[in-house]
């Protein structure tokens, strides 16, 4: 047993210092030094009213093996029982089952804890369910809940008061953050249903404990995920952490040391999971450097007015559409990207990059303009889904602007979510990566910031059309080849063939060689 000063004297080393508490309640799961990665960590979740930079909307995305798990879902909420700080805790996982898991665990930490059992004695009540349980500190009854991603946590109550400590624990997983629409579903119920479960009318006070606060955790795992988006935003205190450095310098030595992470990486590109290395470790949806891509060496640029690619005979330009699925204006937005391609030169030219929310008649416009503009004699058209409202019309529209073109339909074999873009994108990889690809420096940069961020982009409304190029270019029995596959005859190489070929002619055989010989000479 311990005295009631040194009990005090405890629960105020826990109210300054997270980690220190860690140590204290938790010695044994807690036992490896923490590391600098941890420190940044402590910074947010010790942050207080009145503290400079506090927000009560907290967000924290660290790699695998951080530990973070332990210390938001684990250490946080044991804190803030411990110091009574709120009636009501909320811990959302990703799904009904994980969120329950993670209420077990703190629930047998708490009961089997022998420093809690010591200044608390059996914290238990009647309350005690996998579904939600109370637990009793001195006189005061503390909730916790479990709740899943898309479960409902707005209207809770408990003895008169709502939500105060709500955490967030890996709310995304891989597979389903790649589906546009499950994203979006998602931050409609995060912003909707979980930031509205609190009590607003009681407002923070400097120097005073807040009455209510959220902690999320996680990783990203893609451009356009609820953690970025988050961090992105003014309201939340965020911050972002990495295993180690582009120089494997690790950031959580006690965990990873330097050796450890270049070993982890080199294993990991070995199995072809060099995605997984910047996902899950550097807290980055796409791999970077030599690892890209499309890496920004790739590109090459070039000038139209140098060029004068629409008086040049051999080169052949196609107006290639992604137009939005709606005519809602905030969709996604019509992509159109404009080609020239030159065979004799072995080239492909970026001409027109136009992303833009419009209208379908502001589209047809468009789309009339920029073949116009860069003589196109092929418009390709991305129809699936909307072939009955986009051909006919967008046909007519042209035939009455005296605008004669191929028109070609294009379908999405390869499927219109974002795995299937990325496997037309990534089609475009070997022609990067041979020098074949030349973009109009003028209009090009959003298109690059695309190609830059596959394959986990939140925009695809570029280079999901470009990389249809190379379906049209098998439509057309248009065969490019790489710098060094297959030269070119020049006149020289054409004479010098003959010349072998006069080796073994002969008076006997000038009968054979004459018709040849004269087809040389015309």
């Amino acid at each position: 047993m311990i005295s009631k000063q040194e009990q005090i004297a405890l629960l105020a080393d826990m109210t300054a210092s997270t980690a220190l508490a860690a140590g204290i309640i938790y010695p044994e799961r807690f036992s490896r030094s923490f590391d600098p990665i941890h420190k940044s960590i402590f910074e947010i979740i010790d942050r207080r009213p009145g503290d400079p930079g506090y927000s009560p909307y907290k967000l924290i995305i660290a790699p695998r093996g951080s530990g973070k798990t332990s210390i938001c879902a684990i250490l946080v909420p044991t804190v803030a029982i411990l110091l009574q700080r709120y009636d009501y805790i909320v811990i959302i996982g990703y799904n009904a089952d994980d969120a329950i898991e993670k209420t077990e665990e703190l629930k047998r930490e708490l009961v089997s804890n022998p420093l809690i059992r010591t200044l608390y004695g059996d914290i238990r009540t009647d309350k005690w369910s996998t579904k939600e349980y109370v637990v009793r500190i001195g006189s005061k009854p503390i909730k916790i809940h479990p709740r899943g991603s898309m479960q409902p946590v707005r209207g809770r109550l408990f003895m008169g008061s709502r939500p105060g400590l709500i955490i967030i624990d890996d709310l995304e997983k891989s597979k389903e953050v790649e589906n546009p629409e499950i994203r979006r579903e998602k931050k409609d119920w995060l912003h909707g249903d979980v930031l509205g479960c609190i009590n607003r009318s009681h407002q923070h006070i400097d120097g005073k404990d807040a009455p209510w606060e959220f902690l999320m955790m996680g990783t990203i795992l893609h451009q356009d995920s609820l953690l970025i988006n988050l961090h992105e935003s003014e309201q939340w205190d965020s911050i972002v952490l990495e295993l180690c450095d582009d120089n494997f310098v690790s950031n959580a030595p006690h965990y990873l040391n330097d050796k450890g992470c270049k070993a982890l990486y080199e294993h990991l590109k070995a199995d072809g999971q060099v995605d997984t290395w910047y996902r899950e470790y550097r807290n980055n949806p796409v791999p970077t450097g030599l690892d890209a891509a499309f890496p920004t060496d790739l590109f090459r640029d070039y000038e139209e007015s140098d060029e004068n690619l629409n008086r040049n005979h051999n080169v052949e330009s196609v107006v290639i559409v992604d137009p939005s699925r709606t005519a809602n204006p905030t969709a996604h937005p019509t992509g159109i990207v404009a080609v020239g391609v030159d065979m004799m030169r072995n080239k492909l030219f970026v001409r027109e990059c136009i992303s833009k929310r419009i209208y379908p008649e502001e589209m047809y416009e468009l789309i009339a303009e920029t073949i116009l503009k860069f003589e196109a004699r092929v418009l390709a058209v991305e129809v699936t889904g909307l072939h009955e409202f986009i051909v006919h019309p967008l046909k007519t529209f042209l035939s009455k602007r005296g605008i004669s073109i191929e028109f070609v339909e294009l379908h999405a074999r390869q499927g219109r979510d974002e795995r299937g873009k990325a496997a037309r994108v990534r089609s475009l990889v070997d022609f990067y990566r041979q020098g074949i690809v030349y973009h109009n420096k003028q209009v090009c940069g959003p298109l690059e910031q695309q190609l830059q961020a596959f394959p986990k982009a939140k925009d695809w409304s570029l280079m999901d059309p470009l990389g249809y190029i190379v379906e049209l270019l098998e439509k057309g029995q248009r065969y490019l080849s790489f710098p060094g596959q297959h030269d070119f005859e020049g006149k020289d190489d054409v004479e010098r063939e003959f010349r072998e070929l006069e080796k073994f002619y002969d008076d006997d055989e000038e009968e054979l060689w004459a018709p040849l010989e004269e087809f040389r000479v015309v």
